[in-house]
């Protein structure tokens, strides 16, 4: 299903969602809007992103706790309602997968029952961890995946009596056509694992994880809540983006100096060291921390042997040798990051006694890469000339520089599209060199 018709039928949609809104939404109101609240704390002075905020709602119930509160919609009329409705308020038209801020830019991303309305809901993600500050807060409140798989989530008897929730191909990412009340929009069902996959690609750090269920006094002031007290249709999630402090270099640059980043025709394509800097102790760091270190290491430098990668995070924070819990904190790291899928394992030596064998079950692997896209097509021009300068490509022959990249993707062969690319990366290389 494409964005266009997942923002149309928003738009036509737009006045009877108010309409809803306005007469009260009980799952909101009896149910995720004070877990919600619960988890953002004390709001006053915190600066907050809302991410398809709709109409304003829940933007106004914050600022009337203090918080300096930015919304953001796509949908036309939404948006202008909630300007209406706030005046003083700052509510901004746009998409989710292309946030229109700066980096670090506010201390908590709210994405409250949003992610089943955005199609690419990876990039949305990753915005939303990029525009969180470092110590910062994205909490989210979703649909349950088991409850999405389908328009109706409870299976009824021939008396339409609720029996259970209906669960029907849950691994299969799809479009759900949802109707009621002169509404007509697509929801996107996904699995639990493909959203928790895509936050801690991210290198976010899951601080609570709820299933609200509604209070006795909810249900007898909204009896239909009763369904919501049998089965948990919705969660909230509070995740962290850790917090860092000093400062990082990359391997080939002096201890204490921080290495600047790629600029490219096209944008900027930033190193491995994102922050201003980094915990300095590893066994003061958590796995998922090292973890993202790691994948940038290895997004950055090419493929390395585990020795490589502990190297080079040593060299990152001006550490010296490793030893007992510190090594094993960076074995950890680098075990998630396999685990999670931020790099990938491509060579086996069980025999190897070079320190280079890393301990994860069922994979004594010894050499770590990054974890690409399934086609180079999908691989920016701009990404592959910076892996062409950071991997001293323009040294080499064109034949040489190919079979490099191609190895660092996983890729088996050359087709004339594959190589006009990379050809194309090649001359922009060669064009920032002279």
């Amino acid at each position: 299903m494409s964005d266009d018709a997942t923002q149309s039928g928003w738009e036509k949609s737009a006045e009877n969602w108010i309409r809803c809104v306005d007469r009260g939404d009980r799952n909101r109101e009896f149910l995720l809007d004070q877990a919600m609240l619960d988890l953002v704390g004390e709001a006053k002075g915190i600066k907050a992103l809302d991410v398809g905020c709709g109409e304003g709602r829940f933007c106004r119930i914050l600022a009337k706790r203090g918080a300096q509160i930015t919304g953001l919609e796509p949908t036309t009329h939404l948006i202008e309602t909630a300007r209406e409705r706030d005046p003083a308020g700052s509510y901004i038209q746009g998409r989710g997968e292309e946030l229109p801020f700066e980096d670090d830019s506010f201390d908590l991303v709210i994405a409250y029952l949003v992610l089943v309305d955005i199609p690419d809901f990876r990039s949305a993600i990753k915005e939303m961890a990029r525009v969180v500050r470092s110590g910062g807060r994205i909490l989210v409140a979703n649909v349950n995946p088991f409850a999405s798989t389908r328009a109706t989530a409870w299976y009824r008897n021939e008396n339409g009596e609720k029996l259970h929730v209906a669960v029907e191909d849950y691994y299969e990412e799809k479009a759900i056509p949802l109707k009621w009340s002169g509404i007509e929009i697509i929801n996107y069902h996904r699995s639990l694992e493909a959203y928790m996959s895509a936050f801690l690609g991210e290198g976010l750090i899951l601080r609570q994880y709820l299933e609200p269920r509604p209070t006795a006094e909810a249900v007898e002031l909204s009896p239909e809540m009763l369904d919501e007290y049998r089965v948990p249709l919705f969660h909230v999630m509070l995740w962290a983006r850790p917090e860092v402090s000093g400062s990082v270099t990359s391997a080939s640059s002096e201890p204490g100096k921080e290495i600047e980043s790629v600029k490219m025709a096209d944008g900027v394509v930033q190193p491995y060291v994102e922050s201003k800097g980094s915990v300095r102790d590893p066994r003061e760091a958590t796995h998922s921390e090292i973890a993202a270190v790691v994948e940038r290491i290895v997004k950055v430098e090419g493929p390395a042997t585990i020795r490589n990668v502990i190297d080079r995070y040593r060299c990152s924070f001006g550490l010296g040798s490793f030893r007992g819990s510190t090594r094993e904190a960076v074995d950890n790291g680098i075990s998630r990051a396999v685990r999670t899928g931020l790099v990938e394992v491509i060579e086996t030596d069980d025999s190897d006694k070079s320190g280079n064998v890393l301990d994860i079950p069922g994979a004594p692997n010894v050499v770590l890469r990054e974890r690409g896209p399934r086609a180079l097509e999908d691989i920016p021009i701009a990404e592959l000339a910076a892996l062409a300068i950071h991997l001293r490509l323009a040294e080499t022959d064109g034949e040489t520089a190919h079979r490099r990249i191609l190895e660092f993707y996983g890729f088996k062969r050359l087709t004339l599209g594959v190589t006009d690319r990379l050809n194309r990366a090649m001359s922009e290389v060669t064009r920032l060199s002279t």
